[in-house]
């Protein structure tokens, strides 16, 4: 749907990458960092992941690490049925090594 500007997706996100425009009553969403990622720099969210789970790249590129990753096909997306086009990928997680 369409942002009503009610701005509880605020408080959602982690990352505080979201801002609310009182000039058109909208959240303004992330961009992934448009402004580094032209510059062939990671988005902050990738940088700054503590977990190193999120990761970020050239899928048109087979030699990217996003590519490599997607490649494996142990990968989803969510609800691709529904005819959007997600461009955001999940990998399951990988069972514990037994390292405790």
């Amino acid at each position: 749907g369409k942002c009503d500007g009610c701005r509880s997706c605020l408080s959602a996100c982690s990352f505080d990458a979201l801002r609310f425009s009182p000039r058109n009553n909208r959240v303004e969403k992330c961009n992934l960092c448009a402004q580094r990622t032209d510059h062939g720099l990671e988005p902050f969210c990738v940088i700054c992941c503590e977990g190193q789970a999120l990761h970020f790249g050239d899928l048109e590129n087979p030699d990217s690490r996003a590519a490599r990753m997607v490649s494996t096909g142990e990968v989803f997306r969510l609800h691709p049925e529904w005819g959007t086009g997600p461009g955001v990928y999940y990998c399951p997680s990988k069972p514990k090594r037994g390292l405790d």
